[in-house]
This record gives structure tokens, sequence and C-alpha cells, in this order.
């Protein structure tokens, strides 16, 4: 497979369509999918080649209650034959949504190739606040959370405003993607 970066990506073909569609996207399982902040919106990213202007960005969600449903279509993407890259902005996450999945859905014939999938906050503000914490704002301070952490972090580091960020990957789920708790 071709891949936009490293030696890996997903590819789906359809040679002979007739509804319906196949689709490449992150997966629904509550190890791989991003968790989501409740009237937050989020940056999703996708980079694609596809032989096929038959092609839609769609997102899931996880119902607390009801599990796994379609979301929404977000964006319709054209046939190219270099990688592009996609990008498009979430609705507000509604109430009881605590992951969200994403992909290019292929509903027609031709070849979907996609990669280097990401995912951000849209929501959080990147500009700087002024640290209240003394010395903990130079010298950092850890804690042990009262609650299990949704994420497996690979890598973890504190930030300049007290917020924790997350690296988190997993070469079962095939993308890397990176939180705020």
């Amino acid at each position: 497979k071709k891949a936009h970066s490293g030696s890996t990506a997903v590819e789906v073909t359809v040679a002979k369509y007739k509804s319906g569609q196949r689709m490449a996207r992150i997966a629904e399982s509550t190890s791989c999918a991003p968790y989501v902040v409740v009237g937050h919106q989020y940056n999703l990213g996708i980079w694609y080649l596809s032989t096929s202007p038959d092609n839609v960005i769609e997102t899931y969600r996880h119902d607390e209650r009801k599990g796994w449903v379609f979301w929404t279509d977000l964006k319709t993407l054209r046939a190219t034959g270099t990688y592009k890259n996609a990008s498009v902005r979430t609705p507000v996450i509604p109430a009881g949504t605590d992951q969200i999945s994403f992909g290019v859905a292929l509903y027609g014939n031709g070849t979907l190739i996609t990669d280097d999938y990401s995912i951000s906050d849209a929501t959080i503000k990147a500009t700087p606040t002024t640290c209240s914490a003394g010395a903990a704002c130079t010298r950092g301070a850890w804690q042990v959370l009262p609650f299990p952490s949704p994420v497996r972090a690979i890598h973890t580091v504190l930030m300049y405003n007290g917020k924790v960020l997350f690296v988190a990957g997993s070469a079962l789920c095939g993308f890397a993607t990176s939180s705020t708790e």
C-alpha cells in the first residue's frame, strides 16, 4: 500500500458498486477511538488519495447508552492521484458521547487510501495562562489520579498551564493521537 508517511496505510477498493459504502476509519473500540469532551468541537485531519469522486468524511459517536451510532457526514472529497490533506471541524459533541470514530467512506467504484489520521480539541484556547501553583509552575508536580485513566499513555508531559498531555498510540489501532485531561 502507498503510505503518506511511514510504511502502512489503509486501502479500500470497490470494483462492482451496487449500494452502501466501504470505509477506512479509526476502529470503533473503546481502546482505539479517541475520548472527547461533551460541548467541545474537534479538528479532524486525514491524508487521502482516491481514484473515485465518491468519498465523504464520516463520523460516528459512542453513545453511553446505545453504543456506536452514525453521527454525521462532514465533507465530500474529490478524486486525487496524489495525497491531499482533508481537515474538518466536528459539530459540538452532544451529551452522552464519550468517544468518536471517523474516516473516509467510499460509496462508488474506485480505490481509496487513507493515512495519518489526526484529532485535536478545537475548543481549548491556545493562549497561555498564568500559573498560580507556586513552585509547581517551574518545577512541576505529580499526583495519582483518584480514577483510572482511559488513555494508555506512551509519553506524559506536565504542561505550563497545569494540564497533562498524554501521547498515546497502539499498533493495533493504526494511528496515534494526543489529548489533554
